[in-house]
């Protein structure tokens, strides 16, 4: 008989998206998907960070794998413009962990990624494979939920 292998275990390339609330919240969470990714398989990453319109993009510290995105880098029609996640598109993924967003159009462009399994965590994202809901909404919490969770599917 085979042992059966976490999809945790598995994941090697992963995407994860969050939603920037203020500073705070997103040192919260860089801090908590760190001590997730700490004892991983995890070989390729990118973070998809949804900013809201008022904050520029370059008031934030850059990092080669985060990509923030936000409302104005969508057309009227939700189309994205430019290249801004050509990167991520080009690459596949095992998995995607989807914290939520705020953004109309995301969702569209998400579909386009090549990955296997697509996780959503708290969140109302239609297009996952599994939605884990998790009670309380403080980083720690949500981070150490979903890898739990991955941690008990089978891959």
């Amino acid at each position: 008989m085979t042992e059966m292998t976490s999809l945790w275990k598995k994941v090697e390339n992963l995407v994860v998206v969050f939603q920037y609330r203020n500073e705070e919240h997103y040192r919260a969470f860089r801090k908590e998907l760190d001590v997730m990714l700490n004892d991983s398989k995890v070989k390729l990453l990118d973070i998809i960070v949804t900013i809201p319109g008022e904050i520029k993009k370059e008031d934030l510290p850059p990092h080669r794998l985060i990509h923030f995105i936000s409302p104005k880098d969508f057309n009227w029609l939700g189309k994205m413009k430019g290249d801004l996640l050509d990167s991520v598109f080009s690459k596949k993924y095992d998995l995607v962990i989807n914290f939520g967003h705020d953004i109309p159009g995301l969702d569209k462009q998400l579909k386009k990624l090549k990955v296997k399994f697509h996780v959503g965590v708290n969140t109302s994202v239609k297009d996952v494979d599994i939605h884990v809901k998790c009670k309380g909404t403080d980083m720690h919490e949500m981070v150490s939920f979903a890898k739990q969770t991955l941690e008990k599917l089978s891959a």
